[in-house]
């Protein structure tokens, strides 16, 4: 009777376990409506469950940077440092996670340069540009900060190139 009922509840928690694909589905659109804090509760459940998913890493990391930037100084660095952890733990788990590389670019160029990310940003944002260059939309996301970048890394010329071919 005893193995009957673990078994019983071991089977209803993965019929009613959310699988990384809705929690990522249930944090974007808690995003979307401005509940930031609701979406990284949800992935960071999602990282608990999934201790191994690069996607729920990254996500929960995309979500710890976006409530950094509605944070004050203080807590929006440790947030940052947070988010950083769960992004390079998503990239150690899957080294080509595109998510994972370009969050981790767009963080690094948007924190202080004091912070030390940026030279590590700019090698993320290349890095998309290089591999997935075919891609509109993510050339044209990691151009503009890759350009912003170049900008901070007092690379004017790159900026500038960069800058051009997003306005043109």
């Amino acid at each position: 009777m005893k193995y009957l009922l673990i078994m019983i509840v071991f089977v209803s928690t993965l019929i009613y376990a959310e699988t990384v694909e809705q929690s990522i589905s249930k944090a974007k659109s808690e995003i979307q409506k401005g509940n930031i804090q609701k979406a990284t509760d949800i992935m960071k459940k999602a990282v608990d469950d999934n201790p191994n998913s690069a996607n729920a890493e990254a996500e929960y990391g995309l979500c710890l940077s976006q409530l950094a930037g509605k944070s004050n100084f203080l807590k929006a660095g440790m947030l940052s440092q947070k988010a950083f952890v769960h992004l390079n733990k998503a990239l150690k788990i899957d080294p080509g996670n595109v998510n994972a590389t370009l969050y981790r670019g767009i963080l690094g160029v948007n924190v202080p340069k004091f912070m030390g990310k940026l030279n590590q940003a700019i090698k993320d944002l290349e890095y998309i540009q290089k591999k997935y260059g075919q891609n509109k939309h993510l050339y044209l996301v990691s151009d503009y900060y890759l350009s912003i970048g170049y900008l901070k890394n007092n690379e004017k010329e790159k900026a500038k190139s960069g800058f051009k071919f997003i306005i043109l």
